[in-house]
């Protein structure tokens, strides 16, 4: 009796444990801003930003100009009246408009770079908040598991205890061990699984493999109402700025490149002395012709704006294929959150309950313990598939968050701005 007692006892054990004791979890806010600053994929993105806008200044400046010292000698003792020593300055001056159009061609594209940035920050928290969803619902699963052993021990016992005193078949025993067997099997199988997706988390946190994380015991709120779904907020995916970007880095280049076209100039002057008493003194003016424009100049500029086409193509495809995710997203969100509900106010409390009523028809002498082992697969899978529901309209949200950002959080912020600096 005292076993069947115990018995009922641990009926309690088949809800999920509470959080885990010792070192508290890590919330997901610190993991994102620890991502932000140290996950590896960052700083290669970063370094082409810096990159580009320091080519900015440059991409204005003036052609390096060229000093020239030339002379000629008629005649060496004395020097003959057609002797000379010049020195001469030469500078290119590019076509009005041509600077300005360079240097608006690399802002452009330091543009781009700015927002392929921002996209990889956002793909660094969406890819953080994925995993911390993911162990969430394998430690949720685990820990049921591990309720799960504690009552089969149990009721391995009361079968043991039944067949020993001629009142259970032997068949009880052999399948509570055969389930308990499944039991460890599922539970060292979300083990391995939390330990791949924790060294996932660790190579976005920028450490190393290995590192200890205590048992999550819930996620953040994700509803739907906090993602704006209008077509203003979707235009803000990242990737859709990363698109744009590139069409206004490309109407830049081709503007440029028209322009190069046009001929530039030539200016210069110099000083010297010859044969003569009076020194001599120089002007240059002179354009550089385009004349195998045609060959060159003309067909970068159809080159140039080949890429426009094409960049305006990648835009349009970007934003419809943005449009479709979102709108499946959403819809994926809608399903998890009406089947975690489903679970959270029937399936799970109908699966307890009718595990409760078999336990207690077995432990009165009247209940089958075949049906007592269905009635506890109900309650696992109800335990793990709540779980997952929860997992995956989590999921849901933090993608619907990167497609069509919501403002993002001081802390976000904060990261990122020290990310781009």
């Amino acid at each position: 009796m005292a076993r069947i007692a115990s018995l009922a006892g641990l009926v309690s054990l088949v809800a999920l444990a509470g959080p885990a004791r010792g070192q508290p979890a890590p919330s997901l806010e610190e993991l994102i801003a620890i991502a932000l600053a140290h996950a590896p994929s960052l700083p290669a993105t970063r370094a082409r930003l810096h990159a580009a806008r320091a080519r900015v200044e440059p991409a204005s400046a003036f052609p390096d100009p060229s000093l020239e010292l030339s002379g000629q000698a008629m005649g060496f003792t004395p020097l003959g009246p057609g002797s000379s020593l010049v020195l001469e300055y030469r500078q290119e001056l590019p076509y009005p408009g041509k600077r300005a159009a360079r240097r608006s061609a690399a802002e452009a594209e330091a543009g781009v770079r700015e927002s392929e940035s921002e996209d990889a920050a956002a793909r660094v928290v969406e890819a953080v908040r994925l995993a911390y969803a993911e162990v969430y619902a394998l430690d949720r699963e685990a820990r049921a598991l591990a309720s799960a052993e504690q009552l089969l021990a149990s009721m391995e016992g009361a079968a043991n205890a039944r067949y020993a005193a001629g009142q259970g078949s032997q068949e009880a025993v052999l399948k509570v061990e055969i389930q308990a067997g499944r039991v460890r099997q599922r539970r060292a199988e979300a083990l391995a699984r939390r330990a791949a997706t924790v060294a996932e988390l660790d190579r976005l946190l920028g450490r190393p493999p290995g590192q200890a994380l205590p048992e999550l015991p819930d996620l953040p709120s994700a509803p739907l109402a906090v993602t704006n779904l209008e077509a203003a907020r979707v235009d803000d995916a990242p990737e859709l700025l990363v698109r744009r970007a590139a069409v206004t880095s490309a109407l830049s280049r081709v503007d440029a490149a028209r322009r190069d076209e046009l001929p530039d100039f030539m200016l210069g002057g110099g000083g010297g002395i010859d044969g003569m008493a009076a020194p001599v003194v120089m002007l240059r003016f002179g354009i550089l012709l385009p004349i195998w424009q045609g060959s060159k100049q003309a067909q970068l500029t159809e080159a140039e704006e080949h890429e426009l086409r094409a960049a305006q193509a990648e835009l349009e495809d970007a934003r419809s294929r943005v449009g479709t995710e979102v709108a499946r997203l959403r819809t994926e969100w809608v399903r998890a959150d009406a089947v975690a509900t489903e679970y959270v106010r029937t399936i799970l409390p109908g699966s307890r309950a009718a595990f409760e009523a078999a336990l207690a028809g077995y432990v009165a002498g009247q209940g089958d313990f075949s049906m007592l082992l269905e009635d506890f697969d109900l309650v696992l899978e109800a335990e793990s598939m709540l779980a997952r529901a929860e997992a995956e309209r989590f999921s849901a949200w933090a993608r619907l968050q990167r497609l069509a950002p919501a403002e993002p959080t001081p802390g976000e912020r904060t990261a990122a701005a020290g990310g781009a600096r």
